[in-house]
C-alpha cells in the first residue's frame, strides 16, 4: 500500500530529501543519512559491505585500522579474511585473504558475489529505501513547484505570452493580458521590437555561450563583451568594445547626464548653414568654412562657454525639412561620432504645410533613434521664432512640433534647449524685435541669444573640462604651442614681435585681469590685419585658441589658414564678424593639417571693429 506523504509548504523539504537520496547513493561506508523522520537510511555502500560480510563469514576474520598494521600481523592461520577500515590511502581499503607466507602472504580479495538470497534481500531493501526516499522528494518538489510557479504568476500578473505560428509577423511576442505587445521578435529580420520600433541586432557569431569572454557578430565593428544572449544568439545587453559603453537593447548607456565630453555636431536647415562665414551674407558668395560668422548660434554658444561647448562640425542645407535632414544630414552626423548631435529643423515642413504628425514627426523620430542606436546623443531644439502672424494654419503646425519635441525630450531624458522660448515675442508670437534678418532666420542679435541659451543647457550635460589655454610663454618646442610670443609679452610701439604688418592700422598693447599676458587691441579706428605664419606637421591635430572680445559693431577676424598668408584654405576661426563681444570669450576649435601642408597661417583684422585677442595658440594635440 503507497504512504501518503503531507503536503509541502516550501522547497526547504524537498531540498532536504533531495540530500539524503544524494546521501544514498554516493555516501561512503558508514556515513550516517538520517532523513526528516529520523531514521538512519544508511547508504548503498554500507549495505553493500554488510552483504559482503555475510557472504565471507565462514572463516577466521580480523579488523585493521591501517594496510601497514595488517602486513604486520603474520601470524594468523590459513585461511583468514583481514579488512583494512581506515587507511590514508583509499585504495588499499578492504578486504585481503592471508595465504601464509609460502602463498604470498596477504592477497587483495575481489569482492565475490553473495548467493542468490543476499543479492535479493539486499536489492529488496535498496528499492525500498530508494522508493521511500524518492517519493519523499517528489512529492516536495512537486508541491514547491507549485508554491514556486504561483509566486511567479502573481510577479508577472498582466503579462501573457502569445503563441505564434510561421505565418505570424512576430515570434515570441510577450504581452499584456489585453493584448497589448510588450516586445516581440520580428520573423523578417529577427530584431527584437519593441513597441516604439528600438531594436536589438541578432548576434550571429560562431559561438555564443554563457561564460564566453567574448561574443563576436559578423556585423563590421559589432563586438560585444561579456553579453547576454538568448539561446538563439538574440542579444539582450552587452559591452560594445567600438563605442566603450554597455549596449540594452540596442541602444546605448553611454547617453547620461554629466561627465561628457562637450563635441557637438550640428544637423539642420538655413538656420545652422548661414552661420557658416562666407564673403556675403546667408552663405552667399565664397565658403569660408569651417570658420564661423555672428550669424552662427554655435559659434555664440562656443564663445559663450569659454569652448566647453566644442564646435565638432555641421551639415545643414537651406530648405531641408525634417525627412531630409534624416536621409541626407544624419549620415554626416552618424560619421562623425560626435557625443552630441544637435538637431534643429522644422522650419520648411511649416513651410511647406507637411503633415505634422504623418510626415514631420516620423521623420524626426527616424532621427533620434537612428543617433541613439549610434551611441551619439541628441540635442532637440525647438524652432526659434517665426513669422507666421496671420497664418494660422502655419502657427498650429509650429506649436505642434515644438511641443511635440519638448515631449520627446523630457520622455526619454535628453537636452532641450527652447530656442522659441528665447526668442518670441510674448505679446505677439513673432520674433522678438531686433532679432530676426526675415520671417524664418535670426539676425546676429538673434544668434546671439541662442547661443547664451544653447551654452546654459548644456552646462549641465558637459564636463567642466576646460580646452587648452597658452598659460604661459615659452620658446616653441618647450609646449604644444607652436605659436610664439603667445602671450604677447615681447612687443614694442603696440607691435607684437615676430608678425607682418599687412594692413597698417591701429595697434596697441594692454593689460585685462581676465586673461594672462597682455592683451593685443587692434583696429579702434580703423583697417589693420596682422599676420603670424608657424611650422606644423602634415598629418597632426591641432587646437587654435584664443580669448577675443570686439567693441564695436564692425568687421572683426580671427582665423587660420593652412600654408601661407595667401592661402584660400581655412582651418578654423571667426570671420565675417560685426557683432560686439562682450568681454574676454574664449575660441577654441580642433583641425587636422591636410594636404602635406608644413606651414600655418595666423591672421588678426579689424576694420574699426575695436578687436582685442589674447592668451593666442595653435596646440598640437595629443590623441590616446
Amino acid at each position: 500500500m503507497a504512504t501518503t506523504y503531507p503536503t509541502r509548504q516550501t522547497l526547504q523539504d524537498a531540498s532536504q530529501d533531495a540530500e539524503s537520496l544524494g546521501k544514498l547513493l554516493n555516501d561512503p561506508v558508514g556515513a550516517p543519512n538520517v532523513n526528516r523522520a529520523g531514521n538512519d537510511l544508511k547508504n548503498v555502500a554500507t549495505w553493500y559491505m554488510e552483504v559482503l560480510d555475510s557472504a565471507t563469514s565462514g572463516g577466521n576474520q580480523e579488523i585493521y585500522t591501517t594496510y601497514t598494521q595488517m602486513l604486520a600481523d603474520t601470524g594468523q592461520p590459513v585461511p583468514t579474511i583481514g579488512r583494512v577500515l581506515s587507511d590514508p590511502a583509499p585504495e588499499r581499503r578492504g578486504f585481503y585473504s592471508w595465504n601464509g607466507p609460502g602463498g604470498g602472504g596477504w592477497v587483495w580479495l575481489e569482492p565475490q558475489p553473495a548467493n542468490q538470497g543476499d543479492v535479493d534481500q539486499l536489492a529488496s531493501d535498496l528499492a525500498a529505501k530508494a522508493d521511500q526516499t524518492a517519493l519523499d522528494a517528489t512529492a516536495a518538489v512537486a508541491d514547491g513547484a507549485l508554491v514556486a510557479a504561483d509566486a511567479v504568476e502573481r510577479r508577472t500578473q498582466g503579462v501573457a505570452f502569445r503563441s505564434s505560428t510561421s505565418a505570424d509577423e512576430y515570434g515570441h511576442v510577450v504581452t499584456t493580458v489585453n493584448g497589448r505587445a510588450l516586445y516581440g521578435v520580428r520573423r523578417s529580420d529577427n530584431f527584437l521590437t519593441t513597441p516604439k520600433g528600438v531594436r536589438a541586432p541578432v548576434l550571429d557569431g560562431d559561438a555564443v555561450q554563457i561564460g564566453a569572454q567574448r561574443i563576436v557578430t559578423t556585423a563590421p565593428g559589432a563586438t560585444y563583451l561579456d553579453g547576454l544572449v538568448t539561446n538563439n544568439g538574440r542579444l539582450l545587453w552587452g559591452y560594445h568594445s567600438g563605442m566603450r559603453t554597455l549596449v540594452v537593447d540596442g541602444i546605448p548607456l553611454s547617453m547620461q547626464r554629466g561627465m561628457l565630453s562637450g563635441d557637438c555636431y550640428y544637423v539642420g536647415d538655413s538656420i545652422l548653414q548661414y552661420g557658416i562665414a562666407f564673403s556675403g551674407p546667408n552663405a552667399n558668395g565664397t565658403s569660408y568654412a569651417p570658420c564661423l560668422s555672428d550669424q552662427s548660434w554655435p559659434g555664440w554658444a562656443l564663445l559663450y562657454s569659454n569652448g566647453r561647448v566644442q564646435y565638432a562640425g555641421q551639415n545643414a542645407v537651406a530648405g531641408y525639412t525634417a525627412d531630409q535632414v534624416g536621409r541626407n544630414c544624419i549620415p554626416a552626423a552618424l560619421a562623425a561620432k560626435p557625443t552630441f548631435c544637435v538637431v534643429s529643423c522644422g522650419r520648411n515642413d511649416v513651410l511647406q504645410g507637411l503633415d505634422v504628425d504623418l510626415v514631420t514627426i516620423p521623420a524626426f523620430e527616424s532621427i533620434f533613434r537612428r543617433l541613439r542606436q549610434a551611441g551619439i546623443i541628441p540635442v532637440l531644439c525647438t524652432m526659434s521664432a517665426q513669422g507666421n502672424g496671420g497664418f494660422d494654419t502655419r502657427r498650429i503646425a509650429e506649436h505642434r512640433i515644438n511641443n511635440y519635441l519638448r515631449a520627446y525630450a523630457r520622455r526619454y531624458g535628453y537636452p532641450l534647449v527652447d530656442m522659441h522660448r528665447v526668442t518670441v515675442d510674448p505679446a505677439t508670437g513673432d520674433w522678438r524685435s531686433g532679432y530676426s534678418q526675415d520671417a524664418s532666420h535670426p539676425n546676429a542679435a538673434g544668434a546671439r541669444a541662442m547661443g547664451a541659451e544653447f551654452a546654459r543647457v548644456m552646462g549641465d550635460w558637459i564636463s567642466p573640462t576646460e580646452p587648452i589655454h597658452a598659460d604661459e610663454q615659452l620658446a616653441v618646442g618647450l609646449s604644444a604651442n607652436v605659436v610664439p610670443n603667445a602671450l604677447f609679452l615681447t612687443a614694442s610701439g603696440g607691435e607684437a614681435d615676430g608678425w607682418m604688418a599687412d594692413i597698417a592700422g591701429d595697434v596697441a598693447i594692454e593689460t585685462d585681469p581676465a586673461v594672462v599676458g597682455n592683451v593685443w587691441r587692434l583696429g579702434q579706428a580703423g583697417e589693420t590685419q596682422r599676420s603670424l605664419t608657424v611650422a606644423v606637421t602634415s598629418g597632426a591635430s591641432y587646437t587654435l585658441g584664443f580669448y577675443a572680445s570686439v567693441g564695436n559693431p564692425a568687421l572683426a577676424q580671427v582665423y587660420a589658414l593652412r600654408g601661407g598668408p595667401t592661402s584660400t584654405i581655412h582651418l578654423g576661426g571667426l570671420r565675417r564678424w560685426s557683432t560686439p563681444i562682450d568681454g574676454m570669450r574664449y575660441f577654441s576649435y580642433e583641425f587636422t593639417v591636410t594636404g602635406g601642408s608644413t606651414s600655418a597661417t595666423i591672421v588678426l583684422h579689424s576694420n574699426a571693429a575695436d578687436l582685442r585677442v589674447a592668451q593666442l595658440g595653435i596646440f598640437q594635440r595629443v590623441i590616446r
